[in-house]
């Protein structure tokens, strides 16, 4: 075998090198693409790693969201956080079978009508690491355009086949990868486009990467702040998780209706991908603090949220109404801070398809 010896490597067009050689065998290149794709941010799902929980570790609520960004339907029964793991990422999800048809998935949100972060007719590379819990068992990938999770109404298939049988998982971590190619345009009123993981048996997966191209890339690790931020556009939480006094938000003694109540500003750390919808765990576990422990109010959120909810909230911030139950009575107008005072209490925004 004979060895190409060269300093530099240059288009015959070109005014610059593209490739430097240094005399100690390594090598400066300019790029502008991976496999056709940027050179960052080229996944498009977004925490394909599994490190963001904000829903807590353990989930058994079929039909829902687990870790976040990723549902689990059908015959997955659970899904938890595992230290099972291929080397180089830190967790995995446990997706735990009853037996029957496991599916979990992420919708990934489509921009504008011209769904320009995916180019018609071109390819597109789906990867991840999987092992099953016990045993042998095959696992496949489905790949469509839809106008909502559980809704196949004008269903746009990607191709070669809209599922493709990715390989076979042992008890040992494998690297699967498959190209799927997008179809020549999706449906006016499609909102996501939908990739479903399908198998029988309990089994660990991460470091999901779909990326523009034919060629499977090494694994793109975004920093923990990146991956929360990006989760937070479609759900965002504050307390739980065993988090006690975390502040809620600050706002003004007031009234909604006939009940004295904490009127309370929620800034959104980003921009939520809809105007969310609240939901509240542990409604007695809130305090409507204005200045001293005497004047602290108990409080619920309130289910009737009244006009300034649906006047003032937006997919930037929330007004939330948290009304007295027991306590001070401080008067209208007093500035107030609400904060958690148990380990459940917490509020959730969810903007999620």
């Amino acid at each position: 075998m004979s060895t190409l010896k060269v300093d530099n490597i240059r288009h015959n067009n070109a005014t610059s090198d593209a490739i430097t050689m240094a005399s100690d065998g390594t090598c400066t290149a300019k790029l502008t693409s991976v496999g056709g794709g940027p050179l960052s941010h080229r996944n498009y799902f977004i925490n394909g790693n599994t490190i963001i929980w904000q829903r807590g570790t353990s989930n058994p609520n079929v039909n829902n969201y687990g870790c976040d960004r990723w549902w689990f339907a059908n015959g997955a029964t659970r899904v938890d956080r595992s230290t099972v793991v291929p080397d180089g990422f830190a967790y995995s999800m446990k997706v735990t079978s009853n037996g029957s048809g496991t599916s979990i998935g992420q919708p990934i949100e489509l921009i504008g009508t011209g769904r320009s972060q995916f180019e018609p007719s071109a390819t597109y590379t789906l990867s991840f690491y999987a092992r099953t819990d016990s045993g042998t068992n095959s696992i496949s990938a489905t790949v469509y355009y839809r106008n909502s999770k559980y809704s196949g109404t004008n269903q746009v298939n990607w191709g070669p086949s809209v599922t493709q049988t990715m390989g076979t998982m042992t008890t040992t971590f494998q690297r699967f990868s498959k190209t799927f190619t997008a179809p020549s345009a999706a449906n006016a009123n499609n909102q996501m486009l939908a990739i479903e993981f399908n198998n029988n048996a309990t089994y660990y997966i991460t470091g999901i990467q779909f990326e523009r191209g034919d060629t499977m890339t090494a694994y793109e690790h975004l920093s923990f702040g990146d991956e929360l931020t990006r989760c937070q556009r479609y759900f965002y939480r504050i307390g739980g998780q065993s988090r006690t006094y975390q502040v809620v938000g600050n706002g003004f003694v007031g009234q909604n209706g006939s009940t004295k109540c904490a009127k309370i500003i929620i800034n959104f750390p980003t921009t939520m991908r809809d105007r969310p919808t609240l939901s509240v765990i542990g409604t007695d576990a809130f305090k409507g603090d204005t200045g001293g422990a005497a004047s602290a109010m108990d409080c619920t959120v309130l289910a009737n949220q009244g006009g300034m909810w649906n006047a003032a909230s937006s997919t930037d911030i929330a007004w939330v109404d948290f009304g007295r139950t027991s306590g001070g009575s401080p008067a209208n107008g007093t500035a107030v801070v609400v904060y958690t005072t148990g380990a459940q209490g917490e509020v959730a925004f969810s903007a999620e398809f």
